[in-house]
């Protein structure tokens, strides 16, 4: 289920298409700070920097195409700090310039940002950092609970943050953006750019391109990685809950939140330390050359390199399929226009 190609992916994060277009792909290099084209041909070989962020710190997660792309030229861009209090995570838009033939380091426009905690300097941080246009035209991204590995922290489950959380923002409707007015605390009780929460560490989350559904992968503790399918208003219940179980190694004595525990809501699917330890979230597969996977859940492992399957939808599942086992460390899958899987 994979479609392979010689192009060289070290330090990838992101793969896209812009909309409208099969001709190019599109790569973010997370330490390079570049985003690189290459043509589709194979034989075009070599790819180009079309944005050069080298000179800003941080590392580069993910990208989108605005769904007009074609006509404004616009690209948002997740970079990740975490290394100071004064580096702020950033969602920034840069637009294509037809005379530079790349995009516009000058267009920066500064979108969202997002303040590092103090977990996120003494001990790391969990990004997240995946941006996906939605149906509805909305910019959406998720962020991690803000803290190391080893840890955890109460910020998922704090709706006065963004952290743990999915977020949706109208990067149309205002400078820099606006709040789409059915948002969960669009009119107050919590941080109005947030859709749902409770997240751990989201690594890659996608919309089914067919249903608009939100399927995302995060990253378990100790025991547990989950797939979850996002409702708006959703709390998925980190720190209480690792998969479907009660966190076993989270203090749940420390944990000074009061949420009522039938608010919370179940994965898709969840797995044990026998099939991986570090979930990649992929696609609901919609493309032609596979019909045998037509509306299947497909992701991965990074640690285990097994792909997974998910067949039944969003009804929830002891274990999901062994697609198949690789010995491929899979940060990423990338999706091209026509819902071919990479």
């Amino acid at each position: 289920c994979i479609r392979d190609r010689a192009i060289s992916v070290e330090g990838a994060s992101d793969m896209d298409q812009a909309p409208g277009d099969d001709s190019h792909w599109y790569v973010t290099y997370i330490f390079e700070r570049k985003i690189r084209r290459f043509a589709t041909s194979v034989d075009s070989p070599e790819a180009e920097v079309v944005l050069d962020l080298s000179s800003t710190p941080g590392r580069v997660r993910s990208m989108a195409f605005h769904p007009e792309f074609a006509s404004n030229g616009k690209i948002y861009v997740h970079i990740h700090n975490g290394t100071t209090l004064e580096q702020p995570t950033t969602i920034r838009e840069y637009t294509w310039s037809d005379s530079l033939g790349a995009f516009d380091p000058s267009s920066e426009r500064l979108i969202l940002a997002v303040d590092s905690t103090q977990d996120a300097i003494e001990k790391g941080e969990h990004p997240g950092g995946n941006l996906n246009f939605g149906p509805d035209g909305y910019l959406y991204t998720a962020l991690g609970d803000g803290t190391d590995p080893g840890y955890f922290n109460e910020n998922a489950q704090l709706t006065d943050n963004l952290w743990g959380s999915l977020l949706r923002i109208d990067v149309d409707g205002g400078t820099p953006y606006t709040i789409p007015a059915d948002n969960p605390f669009a009119d107050g009780g919590g941080r109005p750019e947030i859709y749902a929460w409770g997240f751990r560490h989201p690594w890659k989350w996608t919309f089914d391109r067919d249903t608009g559904e939100i399927w995302l992968a995060d990253v378990g503790f100790v025991n547990r990685e989950e797939i979850d399918l996002v409702v708006k208003g959703g709390n998925y219940g980190w720190p209480m809950r690792e998969g479907f179980i009660k966190c076993p190694k989270c203090q749940h004595d420390k944990i000074t939140v009061d949420v009522d525990p039938d608010e919370l809501i179940d994965p898709v699917v969840d797995y044990g330390r026998d099939l991986g330890r570090s979930v990649t979230g992929g696609y609901v597969y919609r493309g032609q050359l596979i019909p045998e996977l037509w509306g299947v859940y497909v992701f991965a492992d990074y640690l285990s390199g097994n792909i997974f399957a998910v067949r039944n939808g969003g009804v929830s599942v002891d274990t999901p399929e062994v697609l198949t086992q690789t010995s491929i460390n899979i940060v990423t899958f990338a999706q091209d226009i026509h819902g071919e899987l990479y």
